[in-house]
């Protein structure tokens, strides 16, 4: 598979696993009467199924990226314990990006994003598979290993990056850019510190997961 063809095949996948499940409700509850309640677990199918078809289409990818030149000396081991240390750093970072960006704005630091993502969390517990982890193994295969990779083989790694990650932005529909491009760069330079992919979907993961659980069990105690 080339490179275009692999870009292709991805961006099509994310694209129906992010709004196929909702159109497909539409259609089922217009039809057929199915409940809206089915909503979580049609997202869950389809990202399940998109991360998988997504991680399927990693071998079939004949061209070499750029920014994979180091996973030639890079172990599984290494990637894992990096993307391990990555969690922490991908926390920091955007902890730091929240007290500049409200410094310069003014805005607060809650998310209107993870706000909502949380409230679907309270109601169903389902989604925090999607959120902690089929969610953010999609992301990277999209925004890292796609776009990243994509336009990094044609551009370099700097450029593609800042598209990458101004996209990523974009993409949560948030008024935190610094926050979310921040997020992008350091999930990014992971990624290239071991040219597996693997790096930054455990810290985008273990990210995730830290947050919800944050919201979940320690903000009811500090609220």
């Amino acid at each position: 598979m080339s490179l275009t063809k692999y870009a292709f095949f991805n961006t099509l996948t994310y694209g129906l696993a992010l709004f196929g499940p909702a159109l497909l409700l539409t259609l089922l509850h217009e039809f057929f009467g199915i409940a809206y309640s089915w909503q979580i677990p049609l997202i869950l199918v389809a990202y399940c199924l998109g991360a998988g078809l997504m991680l399927g289409f990693i071998p079939r990818l004949k061209t070499p990226l750029k920014v994979e030149e180091k996973a030639v000396n890079s172990s599984n081991r290494k990637a894992i314990v990096e993307g391990l240390i990555g969690i922490a750093i991908v926390i920091c970072v955007q902890g730091v990006a929240n007290v500049i960006e409200m410094s310069i704005t003014g805005q607060a630091p809650s998310s209107a994003n993870t706000d909502q993502i949380m409230a679907i969390i309270k109601s169903n517990l389902l989604f925090t598979i999607v959120v902690s982890i089929v969610g953010p193994i999609m992301e990277e295969l999209f925004f890292r290993r796609t776009l990243l990779g994509l336009f990094g083989n044609y551009f370099g790694f700097w450029p593609a990056t800042i598209l990458s990650s101004f996209l990523f932005f974009l993409a949560h529909q948030d008024g935190h850019f610094l926050v979310y491009f921040a997020m992008g760069l350091t999930l990014s330079l992971l990624y290239r510190s071991t040219g597996k992919i693997t790096t930054s979907i455990i810290a985008h993961c273990g990210m995730n997961t830290f947050v919800i659980l944050m919201q979940l069990l320690l903000l009811p105690y500090l609220t």
